[in-house]
């Protein structure tokens, strides 16, 4: 919520003791609070694929791949008791569809039947529905029973920020503020043979509160109390044709495939893998 962030602080070693427990530097943010006027804000940042260039391994007659992204929010914030009680609301947002353009390698359909270039091999039975979840090839042969897959990989990503604080001040001397922020997401991304896909959330919620009491120009009183709720979760979503008979473990989904010299066919337990590299 960069609109609720009244000042930002960088502080290098050495530092006092009020920043102990930090090792190099610490970085401070100073949250915005209300004030005897009221004052609001109202934005949105747009970004599209218009001005992006084509990526090395895009298809040159399909365009660039399309990318939307929209951050919009609103703050607001002021007196409910001049002087006394001042409220403020923060709201940020982001909605955003990326596409990628992933190269794959997958069998082709001579191998499939066993034609390798040079002798012919059995097929298992067994084995050939785990065959048939690779897709055929799209793209270059390679010439030793491989084949290029060249698919548009989109991701979808929501966020939603909120944040709320009220500040008290019953004297000139004690100030009391209490802060709620709460932070809600999630995102969707296929695989490269866009068979499975890998939904991830996660939702936080912070509570902070602080008394200051000044007790004189030179002694200040500051008690600090905090609660925080954290849940991220990545899951995958299993095509609906694959029979629960292609499980390794029954009642489970059915896990993650890999063959020397083809991409892997991937599941819940590489997700963060496929995530930093999706080729």
């Amino acid at each position: 919520g960069v609109e609720g962030v009244l000042e930002l602080q960088l502080v290098t070693s050495p530092f006092s003791a009020e920043y102990g427990r930090a090792a190099g530097a610490a970085f401070t943010a100073v949250s915005r609070s209300g004030t005897n006027g009221w004052h609001g804000s109202l934005y949105e940042f747009f970004r599209n694929s218009a001005l992006d260039a084509r990526n090395f391994f895009d298809d040159p007659s399909s365009g660039t791949p399309p990318l939307r992204k929209n951050q919009f929010g609103a703050l607001l914030g002021g007196p409910i008791r001049r002087n006394r009680l001042f409220v403020l609301g923060n709201y940020e947002a982001i909605r955003q569809a990326t596409s990628l353009t992933a190269s794959s390698i997958t069998l082709g359909a001579e191998a499939r039947l066993g034609r390798l270039p040079g002798r012919t091999v059995t097929v298992a039975p067994s084995v050939v529905p785990y065959m048939d979840l690779f897709p055929l090839p799209n793209g270059r042969d390679f010439g030793d029973g491989t084949g290029e897959y060249v698919a548009e990989l989109t991701t979808r990503m929501r966020e939603d920020y909120a944040a709320g604080k009220i500040d008290y001040l019953p004297s000139d001397h004690l100030r009391v503020s209490s802060r709620y922020t709460l932070d809600d997401a999630n995102r969707l991304t296929p695989d490269p043979f866009l068979e499975w896909k890998y939904p991830a959330t996660s939702r936080y919620q912070f509570v902070h509160n602080q008394a200051e009491y000044v007790q004189s120009p030179s002694t200040i009183h500051v008690f600090r109390a905090g609660f925080s709720r954290v849940r991220n979760t990545e899951t995958s979503i299993q095509p609906a044709d694959i029979p629960e008979s292609m499980s390794f473990v029954r009642g489970r989904p059915m896990g993650s495939i890999r063959v020397t010299g083809l991409s892997r066919l991937i599941d819940q337990v590489n997700q963060a893998a496929q995530a930093r590299d999706p080729y």
